[in-house]
């Protein structure tokens, strides 16, 4: 892939900083009027000083708490819609405030339960669409591909587990969890 730079020009550059406005829509106006691609315009805009965007919401103290306590029980997605946020947005904070999005109050993903019985997650996944392993989306759709989209919980895992122990193999299971989901301790 062959990369086209392109030179601003003094006046152009003045342009740039005479008609940003912090949002994206001033990013299209500039890429318009400039003839200069979108990526051009921000890369630019970032060179300048300016790239930061001016509509951007800072986190308030209840929002915080809210993530806080959400984190633990709903996927990063519901999260972002409760709160009214960008998934993005959920993750970064989320990170900054070193809190876990691994650790929930009773379920699981895909993903995290092919490594807790130590299958791969289409193994997990084709026992979800044959209804041995109950699990919900946790958008309210049915998602079309990836194992982190499925919200499976505790009492469904120590039930698929108990109905069909002798289909697991117990190679790469974590036990200590598998343990603790089985008996509570």
């Amino acid at each position: 892939m062959t990369r086209h730079y392109t030179t601003w020009t003094g006046e152009e550059k003045d342009f740039l900083r005479a008609n940003y406005t912090g949002n994206l829509a001033s990013v299209h106006y500039m890429s318009q009027r400039t003839g200069h691609p979108v990526p051009s315009v921000k890369g630019q805009l970032h060179k300048l000083g300016l790239g930061r965007q001016i509509d951007r919401r800072t986190w308030t103290v209840e929002e915080e708490d809210s993530l806080t306590e959400l984190i633990t029980q709903c996927h990063i997605t519901k999260v972002a819609e409760l709160l009214n946020r960008s998934v993005n947005s959920v993750a970064v904070k989320a990170q900054r405030m070193k809190l876990s999005r691994r650790i929930r109050d009773g379920y699981f993903t895909q993903k995290e339960v092919a490594e807790l019985l130590g299958v791969d997650s289409h193994w997990v996944k084709a026992r979800i669409s044959r209804g041995e392993l109950k699990a919900e989306p946790i958008n309210g759709h049915i998602p079309d591909n990836g194992g982190s989209r499925w919200c499976i919980k505790e009492k469904d895992i120590r039930r698929f587990v108990i109905g069909h122990a002798m289909s697991l193999t117990g190679r790469n299971v974590d036990l200590s969890l598998l343990v603790y989901i089985l008996t509570g301790e």
